[in-house]
C-alpha cells in the first residue's frame, strides 16, 4: 500500500509541476489516470479465482486510491494550481529517501519511507 501512496504523491507533484509550467490540463490528466487505475483494480476484484486475501488487499488499495482521486478532483474543481496551496500541503505525502535523518552520510545505502505533511 505504501507503493500506491508513493505513486500518488509523485504523480500529483508532477501534475503540479506541469500546471505551474503552464500545462492547464495536467491535473485533470492526473485525475483521469487515477480513475483508470481504480477501474482496472475494480475489474481485478471480479476475478472469481482470486483468494480472499488478495481480493481484500485490492479492495484496500481501491479505498486508498479513491481518497487520492477525490483529493485530486478537488484540485481540478477548485482550479488549484500552486503546490503551496494548503489543500495540497495538508495531505500526507509519501516518498523514499536514502537517509532522511542524515543527508551528510554517504555510506548510508538503505532506503527509508518518508511521510511529509505541510512540508515537514
Amino acid at each position: 500500500m505504501l507503493t500506491t501512496q508513493i505513486v500518488w504523491t509523485e504523480e500529483t507533484i508532477s501534475a503540479f509541476d506541469e500546471v505551474e509550467a503552464g500545462a492547464e490540463g495536467a491535473m485533470k490528466d492526473n485525475f483521469n489516470k487515477i480513475v483508470e487505475r481504480i477501474n482496472k483494480l475494480i475489474d481485478r476484484t471480479l476475478d472469481l479465482s482470486l483468494s480472499l486475501e488478495l481480493r481484500t488487499k485490492i479492495i484496500i488499495i481501491i479505498t486508498v486510491d479513491v481518497h487520492g482521486r477525490d483529493v485530486v478532483n478537488e484540485f481540478v474543481v477548485k482550479k488549484t494550481q500552486d503546490s503551496t496551496d494548503f489543500m495540497w500541503q495538508k495531505q500526507l505525502k509519501f516518498g523514499m529517501d536514502k537517509n532522511p535523518m542524515r543527508k551528510d552520510d554517504p555510506k548510508q545505502e538503505h532506503m527509508y519511507s518518508v511521510i511529509n505533511i505541510c512540508d515537514w
